[in-house]
């Protein structure tokens, strides 16, 4: 009657304090990890490992991996350590000592089948060590996605261009790629899954094996046990079951060991991905912004006359840092005046607007707003003083009025 309010309390604990706790968990670094994103400079999702598709799918699966450190799958965890702890404390208190020492022993090997097994079906991670193997798996699936975002989010484009056929041929190469991955490890999970299994049957054989030998020898020593006689007939038929059950006791807490122990598979799983995870949400998080929005480091000018001087400027993407766009431009507009930039595709044109908005720093010369270097003001108040349309403009969810009232705070419907 004490164990049934006793697993309610605990359950209740586990699944229910413990995976509340995992919930707050995921929404915070979710929260935290868009408001770092939101600080960061345009350079940061040029990166192929943080564009569109990576980001979302971080958001989506990764983020949601680190609960296996903490929540229900710690609670699991504990219990496991639990049922160890009292499996093995019974054991040599009310067990046959030989047979309970051979047990002991049989553990580390039942433990290494179980990392063989666990090991290869996360994904081929052993700790932090991630393989060459599951690299090229979580490339290809980065790569997939990233891909059908950027075709979803430029259709149109790709309609105009007549380019489904290619896109769809390059999508189905990555996935293709992926799959064949997927099968040879599938392949190797069977095979090692089919030995750590054969392993521990063998062990538990062996082990029963022993019990009995135990129980049958006249020589057991066993509590309680009478004197056994060398006929194995006369054995049998005389033998006091409460000798043997010390020999038994070991074997049954084996079996429930290992119950458990199999159990937690899953969790020792979802603990080396959440490790992983935990790995790429620190390394993103943790990366200093070089051009932060919202600090409010810098000047602000009283007034606006909106002269632009663009002075020898050098630059190249920090994404191709070897080839280099502009090469000493230099360019002048007064206050009101209209310019229009015109050149061949790659010439520059953009970059200019994207160097004005500070997307971008130069690596030389200087850009100036009525006379003062832009580096030199506030990166929020300079945003705030200019208007860009983009070529493929995309807007939010919501009128144009609202969308434009994004940019530009207090906008009247004139």
């Amino acid at each position: 009657m004490v164990s049934f309010p006793l697993c309610l309390v605990c359950s209740l604990l586990q699944s229910g304090g413990l995976g509340v706790a995992a919930e707050h968990l995921t929404r915070n670094l979710r929260s935290h990890s868009v408001s770092k994103w939101l600080t960061m400079e345009i350079a940061f999702f040029d990166e192929e490992a943080n564009s569109s598709g990576e980001l979302t799918q971080f958001l989506g699966e990764s983020v949601t991996l680190i609960q296996a450190l903490s929540g229900e799958k710690l609670g699991q965890l504990l219990q496991l350590s639990f049922t160890l702890v009292v499996g093995l404390s019974l054991m040599f208190a009310l067990g046959d000592w030989a047979v309970s020492l051979v047990v002991l022993g049989a553990l580390p090997l039942m433990g290494v089948a179980m990392t063989l097994q666990v090991t290869l079906v996360a994904g081929g991670k052993v700790g932090d060590a991630k393989t060459e193997g599951a690299g090229r798996r979580a490339a290809a699936s980065r790569s997939a996605g990233a891909l059908i975002s950027e075709v979803v989010l430029g259709i149109r484009t790709v309609a105009s261009f007549t380019a489904e056929h290619k896109l769809f041929a390059d999508y189905s190469a990555i996935v293709q790629s992926a799959s064949r991955q997927a099968m040879c490890r599938n392949w190797a999970i069977a095979f090692v899954t089919g030995f750590a299994k054969g392993l521990i049957i063998m062990i538990f054989g062996a082990i029963f094996e022993f019990g009995m030998w135990r129980v049958r020898t006249s020589d057991a020593a066993l509590p309680g046990a009478p004197e056994a006689s060398s006929d194995p007939d006369e054995c049998a038929g005389s033998l006091d079951l409460s000798g043997s059950d010390a020999v038994f006791i070991p074997l049954m807490v084996m079996f429930l060991m290992a119950a458990s122990v199999g159990g937690s598979a899953s969790q020792a799983t979802d603990a080396s991905k959440a490790s992983a995870a935990a790995a790429a949400y620190f390394k993103r998080v943790d990366r200093p912004s070089l051009l932060d929005p919202t600090s409010d480091e810098g000047e602000t000018l009283l007034s606006v006359t909106g002269a632009i001087e663009v002075v020898d400027v050098v630059f190249a993407y920090p994404t191709r840092p070897d080839f280099t766009i502009c090469h000493g431009y230099s360019l002048s507009i007064g206050a009101g005046q209209t310019v229009a930039l015109c050149g061949p595709s790659g010439s520059g044109k953009s970059t200019l607007v994207a160097l004005l908005e500070r997307f971008y720093d130069p690596q030389g010369g200087a850009i100036t707003l009525d006379g003062v270097d832009i580096r030199t003001l506030n990166l929020r108040w300079l945003r705030s003083q200019l208007g860009l349309v983009g070529q493929e403009p995309v807007l939010f969810e919501g009128t144009v009025a609202e969308n434009i009232g994004y940019g530009k705070e207090g906008a009247s419907q004139d």
